[in-house]
């Protein structure tokens, strides 16, 4: 057996019942009791990540007849759906919504009464049939790589309770990340695991729950698929967790350090008395790796006095005071230091400095006016 998120098969039992139902959310029919019976079940912990988990997975086809899981008959579980519609539509401005596991459409309704376009999609063919019956597209499918490629561009979406049930999260995360647009917020929840263990309650351990998640562990799933973080809450008495993330933007690699170091050196003009200020690690490296020495830049201003009358390694520019500025002005001072920026621009103009002064951040350039 290994890990369902971490693949690690460093595997502990800290469970096991011998009498379990085959079903905890499939109820029978008087015939279908000749057929019923218990079963084993094993619930092991990840020595690696803590995810606790079963030993095996949930047959996908037993989701698909007649799987129910309705909370719309609870007037305390309606307060709570309304309170999150209202944070995806209001807060976070969700608008192009898809639900995975939307159930009977409760959820997307409430999204939808706030003004979002919804989809949704269900393997539940009792539960599908429920949600289109109330108006809803909803593809009675499970979803996953196979999904139509019309299925994208959200701006949002849910997946609740649906985390729990299936044999490989990461999957579903990183595709409905790759489905969404940077920036998509999305609406997670699924049983709070750390209040199981606490509180000993053995017997919430069941066939069709696969993983039970803690928050570290529900965290961990969600920064392994691209997701970031905006919200946790432990909800209907701790008994949910219930997160708001966010896609991470997509990363570019292409640092573009050639394009720079050319627009930087293209503000050292010949003939110009030229000073940088903040002799940084960053500024020393940007220095050295742009090939400017001395000759072209005469000094690097620091306000920390452990730097003065040192050089700046690679480059072996000077390191002075603030005060030599006004010893002897340059024509033009860059400002290496991006997070002090305005900062150094206040003490320059604050001394008395008229030359240009330039910044690196987002790209070298001279500022305008009297900033």
């Amino acid at each position: 057996m290994e890990c369902r998120i971490c693949g690690s098969d460093a595997m502990s039992i800290i469970f096991q019942a011998d009498s379990c139902p085959k079903y905890s959310h499939k109820y029978l029919s008087g015939e279908e009791l000749k057929h019923d019976s218990k079963i084993m079940l094993k619930v092991a912990i990840c020595q690696k990540c803590s995810l606790i988990q079963l030993s095996e997975d949930f047959p996908e086809d037993e989701y698909v007849s007649d799987y129910q899981r309705n909370i719309s008959f609870s007037k305390l579980a309606q307060e709570h759906i309304d309170k999150f519609a209202d944070k995806m539509v209001l807060e976070h401005g969700a608008k192009n919504f898809i639900e995975i596991g939307c159930g009977n459409g409760l959820f997307l309704g409430a999204m939808a009464k706030r003004g979002a376009n919804v989809v949704g999609f269900e393997p539940s063919v009792a539960a599908c049939k429920t949600a289109k019956a109330s108006g809803f597209k909803v593809e009675n499918r499970f979803f996953g790589k196979d999904a139509p490629k019309e299925f994208c561009g959200y701006d949002s979406f849910a997946l609740r309770f649906v985390l729990e049930h299936v044999p490989a999260p990461l999957d579903i995360l990183r595709e409905m990340a790759s489905r969404c647009n940077d920036g998509a917020v999305g609406l997670i929840e699924v049983p709070n695991a750390e209040n199981q263990v606490l509180n000993k309650k053995w017997f919430e351990f069941f066939r069709e729950h696969t993983i039970y998640f803690t928050p570290q562990t529900l965290l961990s799933a969600i920064n392994l698929s691209g997701f970031q973080l905006v919200e946790l809450h432990t909800t209907m008495r701790d008994e949910f967790l219930t997160v708001i993330v966010k896609k991470s933007p997509s990363v570019n690699y292409d640092w573009k350090q050639e394009e720079m170091k050319k627009q930087l050196l293209s503000l050292i003009e010949p003939g110009k008395k030229t000073w940088v200020w903040g002799a940084s690690g960053a500024g020393i490296t940007l220095l050295c790796e742009t090939g400017i020495k001395s000759q072209q830049v005469e000094f690097i201003v620091d306000s920390d006095k452990n730097k003065w009358g040192l050089y700046a390694s690679g480059s072996q520019i000077k390191i002075v005071p603030p005060s030599e500025i006004s010893v002897s002005p340059p024509d033009a001072i860059l400002i290496l230091s991006s997070a002090y920026e305005q900062e150094i621009v206040n003490a320059l103009r604050a001394q008395g400095f008229a030359g240009k002064i330039g910044t690196i951040f987002p790209y070298p350039k001279w500022l305008e006016g009297k900033t």
